[in-house]
This record gives C-alpha cells, structure tokens and sequence, in this order.
C-alpha cells in the first residue's frame, strides 16, 4: 500500500497533480509532472508532521508554481473530520491563496483520478514485478515513470505524452504574506488562543487553526440574516443572526467558481 501511493504521488499525469493523497488543482488545458519533493510530502505525512509537510510544499510550490487549490482527503494534518475546523496546514494553505478542499468522507469517487491509477499501475507494473527491496522497487518505478510520461501516447492527450503537454504553474511562492485589505465595512476579529471568537460580546467557537489570527466580519448581501465570515479572499464560515450561531464552515474563494 505504501508504494502505491508513493507512485499515486510521484508519477499520475493528469489535468491536475496528486499530491500525498490529494490532487493540485491547474488549468485544464495543461498538465503536471510530478516532482520529487512529493517524496518528502508522503514520508512527512505518514506521521502527520505538519512542519515537514509544509516544509515538502514549499520545496514544490518553489520548483514548480503553487497551485489554485488542493482537493484532500479529511486526514491530518489535511483536514480535521471530528471537530469540524480547520487546521493549521489549512490555514496556512489560505495564506498562501491557495483553497483547501476535501473529498467527501466514505467516498473515495471524489478523487477517483488516483482511484484509477492505482488501477493502472498495478496493471502496467505490479503485476509483472516481484520487488524485495525499496531500492530494487524505486529502480522499478523510475523506469515505468519515464516511459509513462515521456515515451508512451496518452489518448486523453490527443496521443502525446505529459511531458508534451507539462508547463509549470505561473504562480510563484512567496515567502513573506502580504497584508490582505478587507473591505471598509468588515468588521475584524482576533482568533484568541482557544479558537474562540467574539462576536456582540459573546465567545463562540471557530477554530484551534486560526488561533492568534484576525478574520472579519462582513455583511452578506445575498442573505440578510447571515454574516460571512472571511480570511483574506475566502469566506470560510457564515454567522446566522437570527439563531446566533456559526454555521457552514467551509472554505470557498470569493468571486470565483470553485
């Protein structure tokens, strides 16, 4: 199981990337190869270190362009299923403006672009292959890698390869997070240490993940008994002011079609 989902990390071309379990979103006129610190980013998550992972995004976004969004699944440090909240690595994902999505739980079809090439690959290589060492089997896979991404014609292609077809993303990473202008009637709230928030004097939850963070308040003008509740360009949360209670927390961009 470990190694195929390396190779679901390091090897699918398709309109987009996966990346440990979940896939970076790009245009879909162009094509992903992917890169080798996807690497780090499988043996990070496999203890869940959220440090080493963001270490493993960086080395990428740096190499190859950051993504508009990430499609994962609920597990740490990606999501947070029991409490409903987001984590740290989500977080730090907005920052970077990139959008964080998840598959829904129990129904792996969300990202069935890795669903088939496990299918492929098991199909191409395993099934042909005794491998008794993780050397032998990396030797293996870096040769099937070549030939699925630069010899072998792809019909979904139009019959080219992916390395034909690979451009990387022309956004750049950053180290420094700019300061982000809400709009002049937003109304901006401290995260405290606890995850709460205060809104008319009262504490309501939000989230552990955005803990020492500002998110603001802002009308909603498509519902006035509803308040959004935005960090940087996604609304991430409504407010009902008839039952005085957050709802709906999950993340979208403002303006665009996720």
């Amino acid at each position: 199981k470990i190694f195929i989902i390396f190779i679901c990390i390091s090897f699918f071309s398709c309109k987009s990337v996966p990346v440990m379990e979940g896939l970076l979103e790009c245009d879909t006129e162009k094509y992903k190869i992917p890169a080798e610190e996807n690497i780090q980013l499988f043996n990070a998550a496999k203890c869940g270190d959220i440090s080493s992972v963001k270490n493993a995004l960086i080395n990428a976004f740096k190499e190859y362009g950051m993504p508009e969004s990430i499609l994962s699944d609920n597990g740490k440090p990606w999501g947070n299923s029991t409490k409903g909240s987001y984590t740290t690595l989500e977080v730090w994902l907005m920052e970077q403006g990139i959008l964080p999505i998840h598959c829904s739980i129990k129904h792996p079809q969300t990202q069935g672009k890795c669903e088939n090439f496990n299918k492929v690959l098991k199909n191409e290589l395993l099934k042909y292959e005794n491998y008794y060492t993780p050397e032998e089997t990396q030797k293996g896979f870096d040769r099937w890698r070549n030939q699925y991404n630069t010899v072998r014609p792809h019909e979904a292609l139009d019959m080219k390869t992916p390395s034909k077809c690979y451009e990387k993303s022309p956004r750049k990473y950053c180290e420094k997070i700019e300061e982000y202008n809400y709009p002049e009637n937003a109304q901006l709230l401290k995260v405290d240490s606890k995850g709460y928030i205060r809104i008319n004097k009262k504490p309501y939850f939000f989230s552990e993940g955005f803990r020492q963070k500002y998110v603001a308040l802002i009308e909603n003008p498509e519902n006035n008994n509803q308040l959004n509740i935005q960090f940087r360009e996604f609304i991430i949360a409504k407010f009902d002011v008839k039952l005085n209670k957050i709802t709906k927390k999950f993340a979208r961009r403002i303006n665009k079609t996720n």
